[in-house]
């Protein structure tokens, strides 16, 4: 019993494994594999601001600027 509940438990596990991704559900740099950047997606009509980020002041990590 405990053998064909280990093939049961493998095969079920495969099959979650194997089930397909859709393209649109992953995020990838530049969209896609060809990297074009397009997808099929349409952009709402109004678009907000969701977040920002607010830096520090920049310091001087060295005195020479030349260098």
């Amino acid at each position: 019993m405990k053998l064909f509940a280990r093939k049961v438990l493998l095969i079920l596990i495969q099959v979650i494994i194997s089930t397909p991704i859709f393209a649109h559900d992953w995020p990838m740099w530049r969209y896609d594999a060809e990297r074009t950047a397009s997808s099929p997606e349409q952009l709402p009509a109004e678009l907000y601001l969701q977040w920002t980020r607010h830096y520090s002041p920049r310091e001087m990590v060295w005195d020479d600027p030349l260098n």
